[in-house]
């Protein structure tokens, strides 16, 4: 049985240390005050898998589900045509995906060339993103399915070594299919609705993501999806009309629930993804903060 004392002890130190938000605010421009939460978040990632030692393996589905949001980012940055800052924003660099390597990808001027890129620097999901970052032209359902695919198979085999990490792996998972639902009831693509299912999550059922993706009007979608989860921050998310709305409420259900297994298995993994989803939370609102000072408001 693996145990986790002794990384867990240095995960709640971490977590003592907090960013003065009010200072970085006043740092200045919006991109610094991200950079310097960014470079927090990676500084203590690097710290954690150092303490892991031979535990590492364990950890592959943590550094997964950062190099999975950074690499999102970056396809729909590159999508967008957003200058290289802003497809950098919330991407935090991993061992596997370090700062140089991360402004190597956004600097990439076609899906084709990241994805050239990506095999390149020899990372994990470079197959996987292969075939549909050479599609032309760019599917970013396709792609978010091949990424989200591939975090999935890997993270279901390291989540078996603990039950708060097997609960965010499946939280996750329940999450992309959400998105894959609404995305594909919008697009009418019924007939390939299956193919789009990924196994291993605890909310939204195979039955229940069908009955959302091929849902008519498409509206109806959001109705199947609020009953899945029901209970859950996402379940008001889903009928809000802001962008980012399902995302933050995706964090906050996974962050509620990590520091709920902290007090049921304080000895377990919660504790590590309770930092990780911390700092990723204060990322966001630091953003935020500083855009709303360099605009002229408040903090």
């Amino acid at each position: 049985m693996t145990t986790w004392v002794d990384l867990v002890a240095r995960a709640r130190g971490l977590a003592t240390h907090l960013l003065a938000e009010d200072a970085l605010v006043e740092l200045g421009p919006p991109e610094l005050v991200e950079r310097a939460a960014r470079d927090r978040a990676a500084a203590e990632l690097a710290i954690l898998e150092r303490w892991a030692a031979d535990r590492t393996d364990a950890l592959t589905a943590i550094v997964d589900d950062e190099d999975r949001r950074s690499l999102r980012g970056l396809v729909r940055g590159l999508a967008a045509a957003t200058p290289l800052g802003a497809r950098l924003g919330g991407a935090v660099p991993t061992s596997r995906l370090p700062a140089a390597t991360l402004r190597d990808l956004a600097a990439q001027p076609t899906a084709a060339a990241l994805a050239a890129r990506l095999a390149h620097h020899a990372h994990p999901a470079a197959t996987a993103l292969a075939a549909p970052l050479a599609h032309t032209p760019l599917d970013l359902l396709a792609v978010e399915q091949a990424l989200a695919g591939w975090f999935a198979t890997r993270a279901r085999r390291g989540a078996r070594a603990d039950r708060a990490l097997a609960l965010h792996v499946a939280q996750v998972i329940d999450v992309e299919n959400a998105g894959a639902a609404r995305l594909l009831a919008a697009r009418g693509r019924a007939l390939d609705a299956a193919a789009h299912f990924l196994p291993g999550g605890a909310r939204l059922s195979r039955t229940a993501f069908l009955a959302a993706a091929t849902a008519a009007p498409p509206i109806a979608a959001t109705a199947v999806l609020v009953r899945a989860f029901a209970g859950t921050p996402l379940a008001t998310a889903l009928d809000d009309t802001a962008v980012d709305a399902v995302e933050r409420a995706a964090l906050a259900w996974h962050l509620a629930t990590q520091r709920q297994q902290c007090r049921l298995e304080p000895l377990g993994l919660a504790p590590v993804l309770a930092l990780v989803l911390r700092r990723r939370a204060e990322t966001r609102r630091l953003r935020h903060a500083a855009w709303r000072v360099a605009l002229g408001g408040a903090p």
